[in-house]
């Protein structure tokens, strides 16, 4: 019986149960690392990531660490903690997200608990906001910006300041008949606008009980005015009903006189459908699904005729809410409005429903967590299930037993026991050990393949479990028959295939026949070399193994056939040479199959020529497919590359001789009057030369003496 090391809660160990047929046990522990959670010990791997709303540093022990839990400015995730960002807050601890800074309010910095602040009075703020007094554009005179809405005065109202939040109404005496007035318009007519608020001058008491303000409606039942009902207004004096109902999204108390009533548009939290500011509340299903149950409302935004769903998560029990704070309670799960029971097999946290993970259980509903499964039982998908027999299952996970022992559970516990001397367990799928296989010997709960024509426990050697080995000999080698248990036949000797040899003893394999040689029927060592015109890369099994291609030539022992090189061609396959280039033509590149290009104009190609020799200094070729270049003739020059003609020796100058590069000036005493010339001519007498390169020589002035080759003059 052998024990394995256990690993202490806060540390894990991954180990590999079998490599082929042997077991790898543990040989150190890890600590758990940070963002997870090791609750038990002998862990092969950590438990999960810690609960959302908690954050977890290295070795820890539980998915919800005391100490550790988030803060208010802070949300967590699988174990990281995070600062709310600018523009969002959170005013509660544990919890795994931050709420947007709502309208009219500001937060300007990381890691908030609460918004900044109210927005600065006459300015406008939306969700999430970072400035008191964003885009910096003031409330004017004639108008109002309750809660960061820029809304103009209406009739009857007037307002003389900026950055303000509410209209003033006209008063008494006076009157404003225009919206948007910074003052009112004027005094109104004597005995008239007795009340506040009035739109014309000549707003006077009713002169008959049937005429009644603003506001107002005569009630015949009643014979007086009564006030405009909620929901209703009266927009002029003398009506018998009221005018109408007020806009949707609007609300009316009594006595209003406009539809849309100044600063009364639906809050946040309510809805007005038919002018009336009902708040947000609940109302039973009658639909499926979730038939019966009661779903909450809210209402985030103004102006609205109608609540909405409760976001899914959120617990909006409470009337009027305008922002969903509240994660639904733990133990319940929250689907857009909806208060559900968490099931069994799952818990419930944040509002949001899990499963169990493997090796954790929930046997009961309105579970907040899940409990870590005992030793023996096998927990999947939050469920209990019977250990399976060919496995063990520690807290709730299960493996195989070791390879090469039998595992049972005693008293709580696993006890694991090594297969008898003659036995073995060599699959993870048996349930227990069983006798050693044929042609296999055991030791130690493993086996071993015997060679060919040994079985099972008849492999002893002087009372040992070994193997009476045969060996391979030279040419052979031995190879793995067995598959399974039913086809296990140890150790087969095989000859060498061809293209391979082996000259050595119990080898498991033969080489491959080296690189331009061959290997048929002698099975020891190669049969010979390749022949020239083809070649033999390993495993080659003829001497004819690959015809050489066009273009490339193979001399014998050739491993992979070689470019014919600048210079020379190859045009038939099955060579061991190639051939120079011809005479007067030239190959250019390597793997030709045929010559390049005739030799151009102005170069010379003799035998096996890769580039044409351009013509030197002093020769010339106007002609193409030349072997050489010709010397310049006397009275010619050939300064460089020429690819015509030579050049002319110009007047003045001489070309003496073959391969003249540059011409040559006449010295003083002699000048040249023809092209072509390959001489000087000396000056006559009664002329004289006086300087180099003369075409003419000149008259011998009066007064001078001019002899046969003159020079400059006497």
């Amino acid at each position: 019986m052998s024990a394995s090391v256990k690993c202490p809660a806060g540390y894990y160990q991954r180990h590999i149960q079998h490599i082929k047929w042997h077991w790898r046990g543990i040989s150190q522990c890890t600590e758990c690392p940070v963002h997870m959670f090791c609750d038990i010990e002998q862990l092969s791997g950590p438990a999960g990531f810690c609960e959302d709303g908690y954050y977890c540093e290295k070795g820890e022990q539980q998915p919800k660490p005391s100490g550790t839990i988030c803060g208010p400015g802070e949300y967590c995730v699988k174990g990281r903690k995070f600062l709310c960002e600018k523009g969002f807050y959170q005013p509660y601890g544990g919890r795994h997200e931050c709420f947007e800074c709502p309208e009219g309010m500001y937060c300007v910095t990381e890691g908030l608990a609460a918004p900044s602040g109210n927005c600065d009075m006459g300015f406008y703020c939306g969700k999430r906001e970072i400035e008191s007094s964003p885009a910096t554009q003031k409330c004017p005179a004639g108008y109002m910006c309750p809660n960061a809405e820029q809304t103009i005065c209406s009739k009857g109202y007037y307002q003389p300041l900026e950055y303000q939040t509410r209209c003033l109404p006209c008063p008494l005496g006076k009157y404003c008949q225009d919206t948007g007035l910074s003052s009112p318009s004027g005094d109104c007519d004597p005995g008239c606008c007795l009340d506040i608020a009035q739109i014309n001058a000549s707003s006077c008491p009713p002169a008959s009980p049937t005429t009644c303000t603003q506001g107002f409606y005569y009630d015949q039942s009643a014979g007086r005015c009564e006030l405009c009902p909620e929901g209703m207004y009266c927009a002029i004096s003398g009506l018998t009903d009221p005018s109408g109902s007020c806009e949707t999204g609007w609300y009316c108390e009594i006595g209003e006189i406009t539809p849309m009533p100044l600063g009364k548009l639906c809050p946040a939290g309510h809805q007005c459908p038919t002018g009336v500011k009902v708040p947000c509340s609940s109302w039973v299903r009658d639909s499926e699904p979730y038939v019966g149950h009661t779903q909450y409302l809210y209402q985030p935004e103004r102006g609205q005729t109608s609540c909405i769903e409760c976001p899914n998560r959120y617990n909006c029990t409470e009337q009027g809410l305008t922002i969903a704070e509240n994660y639904c309670r733990p133990g319940y799960w929250c689907f857009f409005g909806l208060i559900l029971d968490c099931e069994i097999g799952h818990y419930c946290v944040n509002g949001e429903m899990f499963p169990c993970r493997n090796g954790f259980k929930s046997l009961a509903t309105n579970q907040e967590s899940c409990v870590r499964c005992s030793d023996g039982e096998l927990c999947e998908d939050g469920q209990v299930l019977p250990c399976p027999a060919n496995m063990v299952c520690y807290h709730g996970i299960a493996e195989f037993c070791q390879l090469g022992n039998e595992c049972s559970f005693v008293d709580g516990a696993y006890e694991l026991t090594l297969c008898d001397l003659s036995n073995e367990r060599y699959d993870v799928s048996q349930t227990g050990c069983g006798p050693c296989r044929e042609f296999r010997y055991c030791l130690k709960g493993n086996s071993y393949e015997c060679f060919r024509n040994h079985i099972g426990d008849l492999c002893l050697q002087n009372n040992h479990y070994k193997p009476e080995m045969i060996i391979s000999q030279p040419g052979t080698h031995y190879t793995l028959t067995y598959e399974s248990q039913d086809t296990n036949r140890g150790y087969d000797i095989k000859q060498c295939e061809p293209g391979t040899y082996q000259n050595t003893t119990f080898k498991p394999s033969c080489e491959l026949c080296p690189g331009g040689m061959y290997c048929t029927v002698n099975r020891i060592q190669p049969d010979g070399y390749c022949r020239a015109g083809y070649y033999c890369p390993k495993g080659s099994k003829s001497e004819t193994e690959i015809e050489c291609p066009a273009g490339f030539y193979c001399p014998a022992r050739s491993e992979i056939p070689i470019h014919c090189p600048r210079g020379r061609f190859q045009p038939n396959s099955g060579q061991g040479s190639c051939y120079a280039c011809t005479r007067r033509y030239y190959c250019a590149t390597p793997g030709l199959t045929a010559v390049t290009a005739v030799c151009p104009s102005g170069h010379g190609c003799g035998s096996g020529v890769a580039d044409p020799s351009p013509c030197g200094k002093g020769r010339y070729n106007p002609y193409t497919g030349k072997l050489n270049c010709s010397p310049c003739v006397p009275g010619t020059y050939c300064p460089g590359l020429t690819t015509g003609w030579p050049n002319h020796c110009p007047h003045g100058y001489k070309c003496p001789g073959y391969g003249t590069v540059t011409p040559t000036p006449c010295p003083q005493g002699t000048y040249q009057p023809s092209a072509r010339q390959g001489y000087c001519r000396n000056c006559t007498s009664g002329y004289y030369c006086p300087t180099t390169a003369l075409r003419y020589q000149e008259i011998c002035p009066s007064g001078s003496k001019c002899p046969d080759s003159g020079g400059g003059g006497i």
